[in-house]
């Protein structure tokens, strides 16, 4: 797919980086006047990921020179990314229109340079400023995928037009954790899983909004499509009068499912590795029950008893865990079937 992409997905005007089409990009009313076939930061960045990728699989695989070749035209689409892509007058990146000048158009598209490794040590600070600033992209429900102060931004959303999307939200969060910025993503995480959890339980949405085709006979307790960044109700889509879909699990459930458990609870699995890493943020009774390793299940199980941390696992066969708790590191081999740990400071 990265060498098709590299043969149909590019032309002279993108001066070697590539472009998409709305519906393709799945961004499907993202304001794109004149980028056309020119160089879109989104599908650029998006492409040097999966080269980054593959480089990773080859340096398994022991193919030196995939890896090397991979790892080559990474650096190249890093290179002219930042040097056609960033407007050092706003510290932000943007498409290229086919008139040869940058986009005005601020769009979520730009972070993808985040989880890809192609933005710049020195360039990160201007991206999170611009994601904190309240006047951009820091609304009351995070992360909308249209800045603000854009001319096109809608409140209701509007699909594109500033409407909350789960799969934007969670690039943005890990592209964040890719880059130590912890902080920022667990709170973009926290606002959205509050947001959908209170949409789900309190909105009642009004009859003529809804769609014909959506119209059910329950009481719309559901995940959306995308949500407004401005209103605790679901975003209007493309024609900016019915609510986006509803039941939509697919990606909506990455709010739910992956936030809850990576952001929330602190947990990463790393099957290959027999591993379990907690970074316990927490001072309620949390957990997760029967979790995926490998060939297991896992139970881990955090409380405070007698004001001392109390953590019980049970696992069906041995495991490492490694346990982060007020910024200190504890490494754990797991061998009981039911395992106490009670020793943290």
């Amino acid at each position: 797919y990265y060498e098709w992409t590299e043969r149909n997905c590019r032309t002279e005007k993108g001066k070697g980086l590539f472009y998409n089409t709305e519906l393709g990009s799945g961004m499907d009313n993202t304001p794109r006047r004149n980028v056309g076939k020119s160089a879109w930061i989104d599908y650029s960045s998006q492409q040097a990921l999966a080269a980054l990728n593959i480089s990773k699989i080859a340096k398994v695989l022991n193919d030196t020179a995939t890896q090397e070749l991979y790892l080559k035209k990474h650096a190249e689409i890093k290179l002219t990314i930042n040097s056609l892509l960033w407007n050092e007058n706003t510290g932000f990146y943007y498409d290229l229109t086919e008139n040869d000048t940058l986009s005005p158009t601020m769009h979520i598209g730009a972070f993808w340079t985040l989880l890809s490794q192609v933005c710049t040590n020195e360039k990160l600070s201007y991206m999170t400023t611009h994601l904190q600033n309240p006047d951009e992209f820091w609304r009351p429900h995070l992360v909308p995928t249209l800045a603000a102060n854009q001319p096109e931004y809608d409140e209701k959303g509007h699909y594109w037009l500033g409407g909350v999307w789960a799969p934007t939200n969670y690039m943005v969060i890990r592209g964040l954790m890719a880059n130590n910025e912890l902080a920022l993503a667990d709170s973009i995480a926290f606002n959205h899983l509050r947001k959908v959890s209170d949409i789900y339980f309190n909105f009642k949405p009004k009859t003529e909004n809804i769609a014909f085709n959506e119209r059910y006979n329950d009481d719309y307790k559901t995940l959306w499509e995308c949500y407004s960044p401005e209103l605790n109700e679901p975003a209007t889509r493309w024609d900016n009068t019915f609510y986006s879909r509803q039941d939509f699990v697919g990606w909506s459930g990455l709010a739910p499912i992956s936030l809850l458990i990576e952001n929330v609870l602190g947990f990463d699995i790393a099957g290959k590795d027999n591993l379990i890493n907690w970074n316990i943020k927490r001072t309620d009774k949390h957990g997760i029950k029967n979790i995926q390793l490998g060939n297991q299940k896992v139970t881990l199980i955090y409380e405070m008893i007698d004001n001392k941390p109390n953590i019980n696992i049970t696992c069906e066969r041995p495991f490492k865990l490694k346990i982060t708790f007020k910024n200190k590191d504890y490494i754990f081999d797991i061998t009981n079937i039911e395992t106490e740990i009670n020793d943290l400071i």
